[in-house]
């Protein structure tokens, strides 16, 4: 078992005595320096011994903690080092700084560049506030956290994605230093439950229809940025809406046959089947399709990384010409970015021609209810080509009318706070078979396990139980469904 004396040892040249905590362990001794010091009357004459009370009733309180603390280890293998650092480890800040950069390299290999951006801005953000790069957790209080938020007036949006991956970073410190099990608490603060972060805006994702689809690509550009802008619009539109990255990214390895062979780069990292697809390049595009060929001895399929250093730089950069061209063109009544297409191209295929969510989400390349199955067995992607040449064919070789004449508006359900009343119900064909209410509940998660616990013992087992959660507060409805589970 180790031991704790407060001793001294050698005195200083103004005369006082620097204070150590004596630790003796497995009949090895080290010391230990702490922040306090004593003048000679603080040390029995003769010794090396501390008699100064405040220093004996300050270290002692520290020893006891260390004592306890001990006590909850098997420490008989321990060495003396390995226990002095076991007990400095809960006593040294730890800088946020240096933390942050060593875990944003770790994450560079994982994340998507904008994620990397994100990360890396709202690390440079806090510490120009603070006007250092040596940050320490201790620093981060809820005053300085909320007073760097209210310094962002001139972005929403920063004030929304800074402190989320503020958030993110400082919660992997504190996994990292933190270990509540053997009571090392490394970073004492929290500034986050007494934050409110800013709401994100939500991106205007709204499709558009097959009318203002022929209108857009039957007005003539003015410039031939605008031309390359509608011609990629046009692309993804006709592509069973392709993301602009995969536009972008595509070698000419990936070409061959009529047929684009690739890996979608928004999912390919964490999928198993690298989020592979094959889309056949429909005739009527062949001639846009061909024009931004890159040359015989690049790699690339298209020149686009001649004109864009990044594909998030090509988005942009296409966006804001797609918002002069609607603001010039056609009176500003549109708001359209390259992604409005994947979700025209959706909403085509779903209201205008019928296609089950299954078979828009094949061929948007999303992670589908067969993905077990593909496995197994090699997709027929000549599926997606048939109902992609459809779409196609039903907006540039018809004069139809788009069925869809309104959008639906999914009901808003806020985030569960202790506050709000909610009420739960059960459903087994069509009738009620539990129920709770009340107050307490920190999210839907924990009223829909409270009303599984309570679901009468005439439900039989493994059978599926459809439920409602209405936040009563609110007048807010939201519906769930989970298998029970008997054990």
């Amino acid at each position: 078992m180790a031991t704790f004396k407060i001793v001294v040892q050698h005195q200083r040249s103004d005369g006082f005595y620097p204070v150590y905590i004596r630790l003796t362990h497995n009949r090895k001794v080290l010391y230990i320096k702490t922040d306090k010091m004593v003048a000679p009357k603080g040390i029995v004459k003769g010794s090396h011994d501390v008699r100064d009370s405040f220093v004996l009733n300050s270290l002692t309180q520290k020893m006891d903690s260390w004592i306890s603390r001990l006590n909850k280890e098997d420490i008989e293998k321990w060495s003396a080092e390995e226990v002095r650092d076991f007990l400095l480890s809960n006593d040294s800040d730890v800088c946020f700084s240096d933390f942050a950069r060593e875990y944003i390299l770790s994450l560079s290999r994982s994340l998507k560049p904008q994620s990397l951006r994100n990360y890396n801005q709202a690390l440079s953000s806090i510490e120009k506030y603070c006007g250092t790069d040596q940050i320490m957790f201790s620093d981060l209080t809820t005053k300085l956290v909320q007073g760097w938020i209210d310094s962002m007036v001139d972005s929403k949006s920063k004030k929304h994605f800074y402190p989320t991956f503020l958030k993110k970073m400082f919660l992997a410190g504190v996994a990292n230093y933190n270990d509540y099990d053997k009571d090392i608490i490394r970073i004492k603060v929290n500034p986050w439950p007494r934050l409110s972060i800013e709401k994100r805006d939500k991106p205007n994702k709204k499709a558009i229809t097959m009318e203002d689809c022929r209108k857009i690509f039957s007005v003539p550009p003015s410039s031939q940025t605008e031309q390359l802008a509608l011609d990629v619009c046009k692309m993804i539109l006709c592509l069973a809406g392709i993301n602009v990255a995969d536009l972008y990214e595509m070698q000419k390895a990936d070409y061959f046959g009529g047929i684009l062979h690739y890996k979608r780069q928004k999912t390919k990292t964490v999928r198993d089947d690298e989020a592979y697809i094959e889309m056949k390049v429909p005739d009527m595009l062949l001639p846009t399709f061909e024009k931004y060929f890159a040359c015989k001895d690049d790699p690339y399929l298209f020149m686009f990384h001649k004109n864009y250093k990044s594909s998030m730089s090509m988005s942009s950069n296409i966006g804001l010409f797609l918002k002069h061209f609607c603001r010039n063109t056609l009176n500003d009544y549109l708001h359209i970015s390259p992604y409005t297409f994947r979700h025209t191209w959706a909403t085509i295929a779903q209201n205008d021609l019928g296609a089950s969510y299954e078979e828009i989400g094949f061929a948007l390349n999303h992670i589908s209810t067969h993905k077990v199955t593909m496995g197994y067995v090699k997709p027929d992607f000549s599926r997606a080509w048939e109902l992609n040449e459809k779409v196609v064919e039903k907006i540039f070789f018809t004069n139809d009318p788009s069925r869809r004449t309104q959008e639906y508006h999914a009901p808003v359900f806020e985030k569960v706070e202790e506050t709000f009343e909610l009420c739960a119900d059960a459903y087994f064909m069509g009738e009620v078979v539990g129920h709770v209410d009340g107050k307490g509940y920190r999210n839907t998660d924990e009223v829909i396990q409270q009303l599984m616990d309570n679901i009468n013992d005439t439900v039989p087992k493994n059978c599926t139980i459809q439920i409602k959660v209405k936040n009563v507060t609110k007048n807010q409805t939201k519906y769930f469904e989970r298998m029970r589970d008997i054990k």
